[in-house]
């Protein structure tokens, strides 16, 4: 009998190392989609390249559960859920050379895919144009003067 509840708690044992293990890999993987988590991640993606350009930024805003992104040109892949940080700079920035034919001058904005547990910036590209690189509906304000892009006011 004894052999057999030592069995038993080893069983137990096991199974609930497994689930742990699972539950690691996931998170790991794919982040909590807890709201808070994707906040942090998304502040540290943005901190992050803001300190590459040397100008004020207007607006950074990101995009929740950006979705998967495997492609990277930052030497760092992201898999799972990822959030999508915009930083939003005002005219002649020189984040490029000029705007996509036919779009009058606008703001200039660095757009970064990162990782939503870590803020590992995986991609990054900019986005150039008064209509490119405005803030879209969807995504939450994360800090900078100009709060009122985000809602498409100019």
């Amino acid at each position: 009998m004894a052999n057999r509840r030592r069995g038993i708690a080893v069983a137990v044992v096991v199974g609930a190392a497994a689930v742990a293990l699972v539950v690691y890999v996931y998170v790991t993987a794919y982040g909590t989609g807890d709201p808070r988590s994707e906040r942090a991640a998304a502040l540290r993606a943005a901190h992050y390249e803001q300190a590459k350009v040397h100008a004020h930024v207007l607006v950074a805003t990101y995009e929740p559960n950006a979705g998967a992104n495997q492609e990277s040109n930052t030497g760092h892949a992201c898999f799972g859920r990822t959030v999508l940080v915009r930083l939003v700079y005002g005219e002649n920035v020189g984040l490029t050379t000029g705007n996509p034919a036919g779009d009058p001058p606008g703001h200039q904005a660095v757009l970064a895919t990162a990782d939503a547990t870590s803020g590992t910036v995986c991609f990054v590209s900019v986005s150039v144009g008064s209509s490119a690189a405005n803030p879209k509906p969807d995504e939450v304000y994360l800090f900078g003067p100009r709060k009122a892009l985000l809602h498409g006011s100019q």
